[in-house]
C-alpha cells in the first residue's frame, strides 16, 4: 500500500481567510488567537497582559510623555492614583465632569489633551492649562451644531444621521425598529432665539411575513367500487384535480390519492397540497397572500364516498416590507456657543454645546504644531505655540487653517491624520487627502486624494515604518503605499487575507466600538496592533525573512487606550492598565490564560483518498491536537493526543482515521511560552470502492 506525508515546515503566511478552507495551502492558518508568527515563520504564543495599576474612579485614557505614564481626570484625586502614573488634572469652567478623552498627543514634552465634558462641552489643554485661545474663534452657527450632533448619532447603533446644513435626517438603522425622539435647546447667552425642532418625515412601521391561506377538505366515509368516488375540488371556480379519485381501501389513503390528484396539477393552478391523516390541507399559491381569502371550496363526490370541507381559502397574509422610521430635526435661530442643544433617541442623549461645535476633537503633531480638525476645516497653531491658534491675535501668532472641502470633493469630515512620505495624509470616512505641508503656512499645499477609502476611527489610523500607513476601512485593514519606482500613493489590500474575517467581526460590534478602534506598533518586535473591541489583530510582518501574517489575541477586554514607555506597551481598560509581557517583558500566560489555538486548512490531494497513520510535530510546551477530516461538517474531528517536543527522530504518534485531506487543530492551554514549528501527518493511499 502506498505511503505519503503532508508536511508544514512553516506558518509565514499567518491567517488566509481568502478562499474556503478546504482550498487551503502549507504555510498558511485558518485560524490563530493568542498567537502570532515569529521572524522565522514559527507559531509563538503572544505574552500575559499583566495587571499592573489599578487606577481610581475618575480618571480617563492614558498617555506617555517622557518616559512617564499620565491618566487626566476632574476631580481632585491625584492622592488617589497609584505610584508609578502621574494624574493630570483637568479643570473645566463651570466644574463639569470630566466623561472622555477625545485625543491625547505630546508637543515639546508636554501633553496636549482634547477633552469633553458632561455638559456638553469640549476644551483643549495643553500641559494641564486650558488653550482659551480656541473660544475667541469659535462661530457657534447652526450648520456646525447640525453637524456635530449628526456625528454624536452616526456613533451609535439606534440611527443614522445625514446632515444639509442645518438640518439634519434622522433614519433608523434597521428598518422596522423604531425610536422615541425628543429635543431641547437651553440658552446660555445672550440671545434666546436659539432653537431645535424635530418633524417625522416618514414612521416606523414593522414588517409582515407573508402567510399562505390555507383550506381542508376531510374524507370521511365510503367504500371501495368503481362508483365511490371524488370527481371535482374547485377553489373560486378553477379544477384542482388533475383526474378523479376513487375511494381507496381507508379514508386516509383516499386522502393521498386526492393530494396526489391536486399536486399533478399545481403547475398550472399554482396550488399545493398536503396530508395528515384523512385531512388535505390546500394551500395558496406563495405570493397570494390575503387576496385568495374567502375563495370557495366546492367538493364534487359521487356514490358513498362522504367529505367535510372548511368551505373557503382563510388565513393568508399579504407580505409587508419594513419601513424605516425617519425624523428631520431642524437647528435654527441666533446660536451662541453657551447654548446647549440635545437630541435623544430612546433614552440615550447626544448633547452639543455651540462652544463644543466649533472645538476640534482629534489631534496631529506635525512640523512644529498642532493641528485638530473641525468638520472639513483642519486647524493649526502657531509655530512652536499650541497655545496660539486664533489667526487675529497678530503677530507672532500664524495659526490657520486649511479647508479640505476647497481641495477634494465633497464636504468630507476629518477624523484623523498622519505622516506619509513626508506629507500629511488627511483621513475622512471616504478619503485620504495628501498634503505638503511646511513651517512656513504659506508653503502648504494639497498633492493628492485617494478616493473611496478612509476610516471613521482616527485612531486605528498609523504609520508602520517609512514607507506604509495602516488604518481601519470598512472593508477591513488597508495601508496606502507608493507604487513601485514612483512616489504615486495608492491603497494595497495588506489587510485582504483577513478581510472576511474581520468584517463578520465588525457586524457583532456597536459603531462606538469600530469607530474606538486604535493601532499601535508593539516596541519589542514591532508589530502592528489594531484593537478592535475585545479582540487586538496582530500583523507579523518581516519583509526581507518573507514573513507577512496576521493572527490575532483575545485579552477579554475592550483597549481603551495604548501607551509607549521604551521597550513597554502599556493598555488600558476600564479602571485597570496592563502591561504587555510584565516587568520582565517576558512574561508569559498561567494555565487556561490566554490558551494559544491554531487551525490549519485542509490539506491535502483532494482525489486522493488516505488513511491517517501518523502524526508528527516540532514544538515546545503542550499541545493538545485534533485532525478535521471533513470540510463539510468541521464538527468531525478524530483527536490525537497531548504532544510535547520534537517527534521526528522518535516513531511518529500514532494516529487513526479516514479522508481525502486533513487539518489539524493546535491547542495550548498549559502555563508559559509555546511554540510550533512544523508538523506532518502520515497516511497511506487508500482505493476507493464505488
Amino acid at each position: 500500500m502506498a505511503k505519503g506525508s503532508i508536511t508544514v515546515d512553516n506558518f509565514r503566511l499567518g491567517m488566509d481567510r481568502r478562499r474556503k478552507r478546504v482550498a487551503g495551502q502549507p504555510g498558511a492558518l485558518w485560524t490563530l488567537e493568542n498567537g502570532h508568527v515569529t521572524r522565522g515563520g514559527d507559531i509563538e504564543r503572544c505574552k500575559a497582559f499583566v495587571p499592573t495599576y489599578t487606577l481610581p474612579e475618575g480618571t480617563r485614557s492614558l498617555a506617555a510623555t517622557r518616559g512617564q505614564l499620565y491618566v487626566f481626570g476632574s476631580s481632585d484625586i491625584a492622592n488617589e492614583v497609584p505610584l508609578g502614573v502621574q494624574y493630570q488634572r483637568l479643570v473645566a469652567p463651570s466644574s463639569p465632569s470630566l466623561v472622555s478623552v477625545l485625543d491625547a498627543n505630546a508637543f515639546s514634552g508636554k501633553n496636549y489633551i482634547v477633552a469633553e465634558y458632561s455638559n456638553g462641552n469640549v476644551y483643549h489643554y495643553y500641559d494641564g492649562t486650558r488653550v482659551s485661545n480656541w473660544d475667541a474663534f469659535v462661530t457657534a452657527t447652526p450648520d456646525a451644531i447640525a453637524e456635530r450632533l449628526a456625528d454624536k448619532i452616526n456613533a451609535s447603533d439606534i440611527a443614522i444621521a445625514a446632515v444639509f446644513g442645518a438640518v439634519i435626517t434622522v433614519t433608523a438603522r434597521v428598518a422596522g425598529t423604531g425610536f422615541t425622539i425628543s429635543v431641547g435647546a437651553v440658552d446660555g447667552g445672550a440671545d434666546a432665539t436659539q432653537s431645535i425642532a424635530v418633524t417625522q418625515l416618514q414612521a416606523n412601521l414593522s414588517g409582515v411575513a407573508e402567510v399562505d391561506a390555507t383550506a381542508t377538505v376531510t374524507i370521511t366515509g365510503g367504500t371501495a367500487g368503481a362508483l365511490n368516488k371524488i370527481t371535482s375540488i374547485t377553489v373560486d371556480g378553477t379544477e384542482m384535480m388533475s383526474d378523479e379519485a376513487l375511494w381507496s381501501a381507508t379514508n386516509d389513503a383516499t386522502a393521498i390519492v386526492v393530494a396526489g390528484r391536486i399536486t399533478n396539477l399545481s403547475d398550472d393552478h399554482g396550488y399545493t397540497a398536503s396530508v395528515v391523516g384523512a385531512v388535505i390541507t390546500i394551500t395558496a399559491p406563495a405570493g397570494a397572500g390575503d387576496s385568495v381569502n374567502g375563495f370557495v371550496v366546492v367538493v364534487a363526490n359521487e356514490g358513498d364516498v362522504t367529505v367535510t370541507s372548511s368551505g373557503a381559502m382563510a388565513g393568508g397574509v399579504t407580505e409587508v416590507d419594513s419601513v424605516a422610521q425617519v425624523e428631520r430635526v431642524t437647528v435654527s435661530g441666533v446660536t451662541e456657543i453657551g447654548d446647549t442643544f440635545t437630541i435623544t433617541l430612546d433614552s440615550e442623549e447626544f448633547r452639543v454645546t455651540g462652544l463644543a461645535s466649533g472645538m476640534g476633537t482629534s489631534l496631529f503633531v506635525h512640523k512644529q504644531r498642532v493641528w485638530s480638525p473641525v468638520g472639513s476645516v483642519w486647524r493649526y497653531c502657531s509655530l512652536g505655540d499650541p497655545t496660539l491658534w486664533n489667526p487675529a491675535t497678530g503677530p507672532p501668532e500664524d495659526g490657520g487653517a486649511i479647508n479640505i472641502s476647497e481641495d477634494t470633493r465633497g464636504n468630507a469630515r476629518i477624523t484623523g491624520a498622519s505622516v506619509y512620505q513626508g506629507q500629511a495624509a488627511v483621513f475622512s470616512e471616504d478619503l485620504i487627502s495628501l498634503y505638503n505641508i511646511d513651517v512656513n503656512p504659506d508653503n502648504n499645499a494639497f498633492s493628492d486624494a485617494l478616493e473611496n477609502t478612509g476610516t471613521v476611527a482616527g485612531h486605528s489610523v498609523i504609520r508602520y515604518g517609512n514607507n506604509d500607513l495602516f488604518y481601519l476601512d470598512f472593508s477591513g485593514v488597508r495601508s496606502v503605499q507608493a507604487r513601485q519606482g514612483t512616489v504615486a500613493p495608492y491603497v494595497t489590500d495588506a489587510g485582504s487575507p483577513l478581510d472576511s474575517f474581520i468584517q463578520d467581526y465588525l457586524k457583532t460590534l456597536t459603531q462606538q466600538q469600530v469607530r474606538d478602534a486604535r493601532a499601535v506598533i508593539e516596541p519589542q518586535d514591532g508589530r502592528l496592533w489594531l484593537a478592535v473591541g475585545e479582540r487586538i489583530f496582530v500583523l507579523s510582518r518581516f519583509i526581507e525573512a518573507g514573513i507577512s501574517g496576521w493572527s490575532y489575541y483575545a485579552p477579554g477586554f475592550e483597549v481603551e487606550a495604548f501607551a509607549r514607555v521604551g521597550k513597554k506597551l502599556y493598555v488600558r481598560s476600564g479602571d485597570t492598565i496592563y502591561l504587555y509581557g510584565g516587568e520582565d517583558g517576558n512574561t508569559y500566560p498561567a494555565v487556561n490564560e490566554l490558551p494559544v489555538s491554531a487551525g490549519l486548512p485542509f490539506l491535502g490531494n483532494l482525489l486522493e483518498f488516505k488513511e491517517l497513520e501518523g502524526f508528527d510535530i516540532a514544538c515546545t510546551n503542550e499541545w493538545e491536537i485534533d485532525v478535521l477530516y471533513d470540510p463539510d461538517n468541521e464538527d468531525r474531528s478524530f483527536p490525537i493526543g497531548v504532544i510535547a517536543g520534537v517527534t521526528y527522530n522518535e516513531m511518529h504518534v500514532s494516529a487513526a482515521g479516514p479522508g481525502a485531506v486533513f487539518a489539524p487543530s493546535l491547542t495550548c492551554t498549559a502555563a508559559g511560552a509555546a511554540t510550533l514549528s512544523s508538523l506532518a501527518m502520515h497516511y497511506s493511499k487508500v482505493n476507493r470502492v464505488a
